[in-house]
């Protein structure tokens, strides 16, 4: 049907594009589409994936779409992959408009839940006291033995483990917890969280996502506090800013105020060019990966994902062979022996629906993003302004990291979830729980039943 990629690329971009605008218009209907619910991130996501960054292409470079096409078999791969984005998408945002959500408590006492008791304020102490520490050896550098880590395979394999490298994440919780609270005193101190982790970390080559996503949790609760579909413009137009300076540093450190001002100063001329990066070409690598998958290495069955969710929580100290189930997939999968090939999708992503694709094709597609849209519409309930604070707190947490957790495996969104609950979850062992009514108190208010009159049976009649 289309001769050329450019043309066929346009035309799955401007579709898409309808079809996001058609859902974006069913969300906003029933109040779902604003700062703070996961079916506007999503939505956010998807666009820039799968249509700002194919449509800034055509205008700058589509050396990335013909490269991966020429290696996964030209048109027809690309129009199978523009059907299998469509079904998905459309397989989500029906799951998520159909699923109810309600206030979520977890067995804990809403009218307890500004109480901080003793095991409470130490839990909370100690997560920001590993946090600041994580940050300032593995981030900042002030601290020594930033120097000790080794990733071999996405897997931490010298003396510091993943949990101290990424330790400095455990700051979220806690911020969400303050500024969700109602207390002044607790949003004050939320903030001086939110000002510590930027200033930290804005300058470390390895913590853009990071950076963006605390700002947004920031915004985010204070936008729904406010009552509010949307902050202020303002926020939207700095926040914008910010993210165009962290997508023109790259992985690099940001050394001096005057390389800053020389970033925010490329930003007009590199505008178009700021949505067509590598970092958000999910729909080129789609391409390639699906292609792999189909006709060479096969599906994962969602094995990885489940090994780690099962056991990636343990310390590979405690646990080496943690990671077995993946091996064992590893080494009784068709190996792939093109040398450019596994060069250009090492690092690459082709976002959470390539994922999935990977995990059983286009059955795997519109399954997983049906499950995605179910279980995102329960987090829009934890965030729901009935809710307990701690369990708005891990919503909200979950919530900011949402627009990456798109464009990434669905084991690294599994990590970052698993990580991010740690604190909440621990809290929520000291929190006050809602005591259940007892025998008596239900026996009190019991109506009081009506005793009939005994009524001998009439004589029986022998004739």
């Amino acid at each position: 049907m289309f001769s050329r990629i450019e043309d066929l690329v346009l035309v799955q971009s401007l579709f898409i594009l309808g079809l996001l605008v058609f859902f974006a218009i069913l969300m906003a209907r029933r109040g779902l589409f604003n700062w703070y619910s996961t079916g506007f991130w999503t939505w956010a996501a998807l666009l820039l994936y799968f249509v700002l960054n194919p449509l800034a292409s055509l205008v700058t470079s589509m050396f990335l779409y013909h490269r991966n096409l020429l290696m996964s078999g030209g048109m027809p791969r690309a129009e199978w992959v523009g059907l299998v984005l469509v079904l998905g998408i459309t397989a989500f945002f029906i799951t998520y408009l159909l699923t109810p959500a309600s206030p979520i408590h977890w067995g804990m006492d809403r009218k307890k839940q500004e109480q901080i008791n003793l095991p409470m304020l130490l839990i909370l102490g100690g997560f920001l006291g590993l946090a600041t520490l994580s940050l300032l050896i593995y981030r900042t550098r002030f601290v020594g033995g930033g120097e000790d880590v080794v990733i071999q395979g996405s897997r931490f394999v010298g003396n510091t483990t993943g949990y101290e490298y990424i330790a400095d994440t455990f700051y979220f919780f806690p911020t969400a917890y303050l500024l969700a609270s109602q207390a002044k005193w607790k949003n004050w101190l939320g903030f001086l969280l939110v000002a510590i982790y930027v200033s930290l970390t804005i300058t470390s080559a390895h913590s853009r996502f990071s950076v963006v996503s605390m700002m947004l949790l920031f915004s985010m609760i204070l936008t729904c506090k406010s009552k509010s579909a949307w902050p202020h413009p303002i926020f939207i137009v700095l926040a914008f800013i910010g993210g165009a300076v962290l997508t023109l540093r790259g992985h690099t450190t940001l050394e001096s105020t005057e390389e800053l001002i020389g970033f925010i100063q490329q930003i007009p001329s590199e505008f178009i060019g700021l949505f067509s990066t590598v970092d958000s070409a999910m729909l080129s690598s789609f391409y390639l990966e699906s292609h792999v998958r189909d006709n060479i290495t096969g599906y994962d069955y969602l094995l990885p994902l489940i090994n780690y969710l099962l056991f990636g929580f343990i310390p590979s100290r405690f646990f080496p062979q943690k990671y077995f189930l993946v091996d064992w997939l590893r080494a009784n999968q068709p190996p792939l022996y093109d040398h450019l090939t596994t060069l250009y999708l090492y690092g690459s992503k082709s976002s959470l629906l390539g994922s999935f694709y990977g995990n059983g094709g286009i059955i795997g597609v519109i399954v997983l993003m049906a499950v995605m849209g179910f279980l995102l519409r329960k987090v829009d309930g934890m965030i729901s302004k009935d809710s307990h604070l701690i369990v708005k707190s891990i919503g909200f947490t979950w919530t900011c990291f949402l627009w990456m957790i798109w464009g990434s495996h669905d084991y690294w969104g599994a990590i970052v979830v698993g990580v991010n609950a740690i604190p909440g979850l621990f809290l929520w062992l000291f929190a006050p729980k809602t005591p259940p009514p007892s025998r008596l108190s239900r026996s009190q208010y019991a109506p009081p039943q009506q005793i009939r009159p005994f009524t001998p049976p009439p004589d029986e009649v022998t004739l």
